[in-house]
């Protein structure tokens, strides 16, 4: 996955310290979050039963949720498999999981991929959830890695980690094999589920254009309307 563009216009800053284009349309949306159930899918249909955050910068799909959750049950078989080898197995882990897991790796530009779920508890204090999760997403439109030993100073587009918003908490939780509720997996080898990696992110990619083409079509919009 390349660096986020809508037409020639690049939505990724090179520059770290000033927010993206992506960054802002997030924000913005955080203003208009209503906490609405009734979220409608890329075709119109409703998906039922979880409040969509504002960070969701993509439509929801049934069929990405069912793609997404066969991979992880996948990837966590082969994890719980590797376990029986200790010697190699952090050699071999697959993914981890809770949002400060998932930011450190993606700053030490570990990670394959990340898996958020679109439905996690309103949180706006400094260092909340939203905050973090936003971070996580900015992070990873940038690609990941800015804690990480810099190979080359000139290297200043690097290639997007790819985010997907999917499933809940509690079934993002249980694909893991874990047995409590989880925010975000952070994908280190999507080894033995290359095909279905590949077609998540192409699915995802349609679904974030689409999201973007409607949020792009607004009026021009600035950072100073959430501050």
């Amino acid at each position: 996955m390349t660096a986020l563009r809508m037409g020639k216009a690049r939505l990724v800053s090179k520059n770290k310290n000033k927010p993206s284009k992506l960054k802002e349309v997030i924000l913005h949306d955080k203003v208009n979050d209503d906490g609405d159930d009734d979220t409608k899918s890329s075709d119109g249909r409703n998906v039922p039963e979880i409040t969509v955050r504002h960070y969701v910068h993509q439509y929801l799909s049934p069929e990405l949720d069912a793609l997404v959750q066969d991979m992880l049950e996948d990837l966590h078989r082969y994890q719980e498999r590797a376990k029986e080898n200790p010697a190699k197995f952090k050699k071999r882990k697959r993914f981890v999981t809770g949002l400060r897991e998932v930011s450190r790796a993606l700053r030490l530009g570990k990670l394959k991929g990340v898996i958020v779920a679109p439905n996690m508890h309103s949180s706006e204090s400094s260092g909340g959830l939203d905050e973090r999760v936003v971070e996580i997403v900015d992070e990873a439109s940038m690609g990941g890695g800015s804690s990480a030993p810099a190979k080359n100073k000139l290297d200043t587009d690097r290639q997007a980690v790819p985010v997907v918003f999917a499933l809940s908490k509690n079934r993002l939780g249980k694909a893991c094999g874990k047995p409590v509720r989880q925010c975000a997996v952070g994908l280190l080898s999507v080894e033995g589920a290359e095909r279905k990696w590949k077609q998540i992110t192409e699915m995802t990619e349609d679904l974030r254009r689409k999201w973007l083409e409607e949020r792009l079509l607004r009026p021009p919009i600035s950072i100073t309307e959430v501050t």
